[in-house]
Parts: C-alpha cells; structure tokens; sequence
C-alpha cells in the first residue's frame, strides 16, 4: 500500500539583479536586520520585566501584536516605508516562529543580527504576493522583474519565495507543496553508517568515502587573506573602508567555496543512501560536546589543547551534523527508516565474536581481535557493529547483511560488568 502526503520541497536558483535592483536588495536587507533586532530586543524586554514569569502568563508576544506596531512605526520611519509591508510581516513571523521552538526547547535561543559578520534577515514572501513569470523570470512587490537561472523546472504549489545573498551573489529560493507517494514497505539490503574523521563514511558493506578535507586544502589561503584583512585599515564611523571591506569579500569567498564543495559532497552521498537502502543505522553522536574546546579555565587549565583543536577542526569540517540532518528528511522522502544507536564501543568491538577490547585495534585504519584473529578495517568494523545494534532495536533479520557475522547481543564487556555486579551484590 502507497501513502500519498503532503511534503514541502525547495528550489534554489541563482538570480542576476541589475544594479539598481542589488542596491534596493542591500537597503531592504539593512532595515531587515534593523527591524529583527528591535523586534528580538522587544521580546528579550518582556521578558526581563520584573515579576513576569512566561509559564504563569497567559499569553507572550505574538506575530500579530507586532504586525500591528509595525503599521505605525511604518508611518513613522521612512526607510521602513521602502520595503515591502509583506517581507517584514514574514519577517516578524520567522522571529515568532524561532521564539516558539525555542520555548519548545527544539533550538537555541534566537540571536541579533550582526552587520559586521555578515549576518543577513530573512527576506521573504509569500507565492502568493509575487508572480513567476517563467523559469527566467520572477517578478517581487517593489523590486520588478528580476533574472534568474532557472535549471530545474518547479514541481507542485509555490507556496514561498525568499532571497539571500551569499558574498556578492544573491539566490532565489522558492518553497513548493508536492503530493508524494511513500511506500509502506522500504526496500533494499540495511546498511549501517559509521561517520568518521580519515573518511566521510564507511558502511558496513565495505565502502569508504575518503575525507577530502576541503578546509584544509584552503587553509593556506585562508590564513593569508586574513593576515591582510588584519593589515587594513578599518576606516571611520560604522562603515569600514574600502580596502577593508574588499579583504574580507576575499576570505568570505574562500569560506563560501569549502563550503559549497563539502555540501556537494554531502548531498551526494546523502542521496545515494537514503534512495539505495530501506534501513539507515547510524550513531548518536553529540556533535557539539564531542567538539568542545579542551582549553579548560585559569584554575584549571586544559592537556593538549592544540591536538584536541585539530581535531575539533577536523570533525566540524566533515560535517558529521550536517549528514545526520539530511538523512533524516531524505529517508522519510524515500520511504527508508533511519534509526539511531548508542555508539559505545562500536570501534572496540569483534563484529564476529563481540569482544570489546581496546587492544583490537592496533592503529587507526586496522582492526584485529585479540581472541578470534579477525581482521577488517576499523571503520568497516564499527559500521557493521552499529548495523548489528539498529537491527535488534527495528527487530529485522541480522542475516540480511554482513554475511551473517552482525549478530545481535550485548558487548561482551557489558555482559561482565553486569555479571560481576550480581556476584558482589549481598544475598538476601
């Protein structure tokens, strides 16, 4: 049986403003971040008012009651009057709606926009209030027609059309409602995917996706258009020269060019997983705790802390985050179930005989057991550990891959520790 749902999918095309048009974008994108920062401060001041507690209150401020304070300052402010009242009604929404998640505690606390990183508000609109013209052309309220490189042709309802801007290039985003038909049943042989540092992936049918390391092929580079950014000079007032300014469109451009790769990267293989295999077993990874900096305090300073820098560099440069979130809304599109386990002793463990034991692997890229003698490379091994553990927890036969050696059942080193704890415990 086939289930037909409702998904939201987006398109992202490269748009080609004329002069005039990118200069009425960088305006409407200064009182953008103008208007998210007095409406964000108008929320933080509610809250810090005296006595007033957000679980005991009725009711918090709401998109609405600031779509109503916006017509008014509107007559007031001219350079509010010159954007569209509907790019800052959806930005007052997206501020509610980051407010909300953050209440829910699904996100962070919402933050201000910063001119001087680069920082750019939402600058968005509902379909409705625009006309896509064809797939070169798109017309938005106050700004006319505007060019785009359409390369991909629009599926389902446009429900939401947002510009940004990446350095010195803007992008068209459109939103469409698509009618997706989902199979019950997912289909291909379960695979389980170990995320790592020397390689992107290593699943547990025996591939491995080398690191690229696009960061570090760029480093150099980097570092020297720093140092010239540090050796201009910064100018008078709140605008910075232009030398200055010219330095840093250099390192954000460096920056957006390892970016752009490693997401290509990860798009891809993303991709190729979640449309390939019915079951997606990977480990639950606490990115940001494993990433943390090892420098410690003054009372108590850290150990290594330039090696545990590398490899905080190294993990955030694969984007380990980055690929749990995308197989996430990729396997519910491909109808594939993603499931996640523990990752204790996934490197240390025998996929054969579930032996843990830190001496089975004698290097990085080399796994042998101590007892059996079997041999794999260690990351392959731990994938296929991990496939194991997904398997007792969705219940499917473990005989679907790994050749059978992917039995289900606890680490050997668990399975004494809780021995030995019921031998010490008092008989009563």
């Amino acid at each position: 049986m086939s289930e037909v749902t409702t998904r939201c999918i987006g398109y992202r095309f490269r748009a080609y403003p004329d002069d005039s048009q990118r200069k009425r974008l960088e305006h409407w994108q200064s009182a953008q971040r103008a208007l998210w920062n007095a409406g964000h401060a108008q929320r933080q001041e509610r809250l810090s008012r005296p006595g007033w507690d957000i679980k005991r209150s009725k009711r918090y401020l709401s998109a609405y009651d600031q779509h109503a304070e916006l017509t008014e300052c509107r007559r007031e402010y001219e350079w509010l009057r010159a954007v569209p009242q509907m790019f800052q009604q959806d930005l007052l929404t997206q501020l509610s709606i980051a407010w909300q998640r953050f209440f829910k505690k699904n996100s962070g606390k919402p933050r201000f926009k910063r001119r001087s990183t680069g920082e750019d508000a939402p600058l968005g609109v509902a379909a409705k209030d625009c006309r896509i013209i064809n797939r070169n052309c798109i017309s938005l309220p106050k700004l006319g027609k505007l060019v785009m490189r359409g390369h991909r042709r629009l599926r389902g309802k446009p429900v939401r059309v947002s510009l940004t801007r990446e350095v010195d290039q803007w992008f068209v985003s459109i939103t469409c409602e698509v009618q997706h038909e989902s199979s019950a049943e997912p289909s291909g042989v379960p695979v389980g995917l170990d995320f790592g540092v020397a390689n992107v992936i290593a699943d547990s049918l025996g591939s491995l996706v080398i690191n690229p390391r696009e960061y570090d092929r760029q480093r150099r580079r980097i570092a020297r258009a720093q140092r010239v950014v540090a050796r201009r000079k910064r100018g008078r007032g709140q605008r910075p020269s232009k030398n200055y300014a010219k330095a840093q469109k250099r390192v954000a451009k460096l920056h957006r060019t390892v970016c752009r790769r490693r997401m290509d990267l990860l798009h891809k293989l993303t991709h190729h997983y979640a449309k390939s295999h019915g079951v997606l077993v990977i480990e639950d990874l606490k990115v940001s705790a494993m990433s943390s900096s090892a420098r410690g305090t003054k009372e108590s300073p850290g150990r290594r802390v330039r090696a545990k820098s590398g490899l905080n560099r190294s993990i955030l440069g694969v984007g380990w985050y980055e690929l749990r979130r995308q197989l996430t809304y990729k396997c519910a599109w491909y109808g594939s179930q993603l499931v996640v386990v523990d990752p204790k002793y996934t490197s240390q463990q025998c996929p054969r005989c579930h032996r843990v034991c830190a001496d089975n692997r004698p290097s990085q890229a080399q796994f042998l057991c101590v007892d059996c003698g079997y041999e794999r490379h260690a990351d392959v091994a731990g994938a296929m550990n991990i496939l194991a553990r997904g398997l007792g927890l969705t219940g499917a036969s473990p005989e679907t891959a790994c050749g059978g050696l992917a039995d289900v059942g606890r680490p050997l080193r668990q399975e004494e520790m809780r021995v030995s704890a019921l031998e010490s415990s008092p008989v009563l």
